[in-house]
């Protein structure tokens, strides 16, 4: 009986810090168009990668519960931001004939193919490293912030 309780109450603190997280995504995106203006793409998308790599990163180690409420806060920019950002920069980069094929393939790629085999990897990740399996979500999240980096190479993002 005790093991029963104490599932439920990792059942409810699951809950909450799930809750944590959309909630701050949002909050972020209730209020974030003013801030993403003066911000640019580029550097939303830069900064949700950085906040990306110290989430994953942290949440390898199994920090403790106190933590996990600033790591789930940080949702909002390790997705929310870097949503916002590559539906910008699809518009920003592709041509007014293929817009919405260029937002189509942003959406298949990130949120279809990626995410999907993503988590087809975690549960085989989980049962061989537990939670240092979030490294590779890290590793992904590095490749993205230097997919971001180099954007700042290109004059048609400028102005």
């Amino acid at each position: 009986m005790i093991g029963a309780g104490l599932a439920e109450c990792f059942d409810d603190q699951t809950g909450v810090l799930w809750a944590t997280g959309v909630t701050a995504e949002i909050v972020f995106m209730w209020f974030m168009e003013p801030w993403r203006r003066r911000m640019g793409a580029r550097n939303l998308l830069a900064l949700g990668g950085a906040a990306a790599v110290l989430r994953w990163t942290a949440l390898a180690f199994s920090p403790p519960l106190v933590l996990l409420f600033p790591l789930q806060i940080l949702h909002a920019l390790s997705y929310a931001a870097t949503f916002m950002a590559s539906v910008q920069l699809a518009q920003q980069l592709a041509a007014p004939k293929n817009a919405s094929a260029a937002q189509t393939i942003n959406s298949a790629l990130s949120s279809g193919l990626i995410s999907g085999a993503a988590t087809m990897a975690s549960g085989w990740l989980f049962d061989r490293y537990g939670a240092h399996g979030y490294l590779l979500m890290s590793a992904m999240c590095v490749a993205g912030v230097i997919g971001a980096i180099r954007l700042y190479g290109m004059r048609r993002l400028d102005g």
